[in-house]
């Protein structure tokens, strides 16, 4: 019994390297084009929608990824704004928030769902909020020669929501 445990577990962590591997190598977007791959990226597509094994892990590799910045204000019963921070008070949840905003801009579908998903915690942590709105902008990185230039990191704007609690 303990033998068959440590195989299936074993099974488990091969099988996420595996899809982990296929992402961080590009071997994925490889197999995207190719028919006799397509069961297997269909697997890997499924998998990483539960783990998200797709992040590219630009956090551990040397590739330099453009950030996204995620703005909320919110309004209170008394038209009174002020901004707000969700709680990541430890590294395990920044991680989170950071592969989460990864996937934001996946499709229109996904930036419509985080955003509602934000404003409902939102208004259930605040009793007084009446409105929520938020911004994501990316930032997008200048090269070393236009860096040299005189560019500088600058925010593109990507959504833009409201949402509103009407009583």
């Amino acid at each position: 019994m303990r033998t068959t445990k440590k195989v299936v577990v074993g099974l488990f962590i091969g099988l996420h390297f595996f899809f982990v591997a296929i992402v961080i190598s590009h071997a994925y977007d490889w197999m995207l084009n190719r028919p006799g791959f397509a069961l297997v990226a269909a697997a890997a597509e499924y998998y990483s929608s539960i783990t998200f094994a797709d992040r590219n892990f630009g956090f551990f590799a040397p590739t330099v990824n453009a950030d996204w910045v995620v703005d909320i204000s919110v309004t209170d019963d008394a038209r009174r704004t002020h901004p707000y921070h969700f709680s990541l008070d430890n590294q395990e949840m920044r991680t989170k928030f950071y592969s989460m905003t990864g996937h934001f801009n996946e499709s229109d579908d996904n930036m419509d769902l985080f955003a509602r998903s934000w404003a409902v915690k939102i208004m259930n942590d605040d009793v007084h909020a009446s409105r929520v709105d938020i911004t994501v902008s990316q930032n997008q990185l200048p090269t070393m020669a236009e860096y040299a230039r005189g560019r500088r990191i600058r925010a593109t704007p990507i959504y833009r929501t409201t949402f509103t609690l009407r009583t």
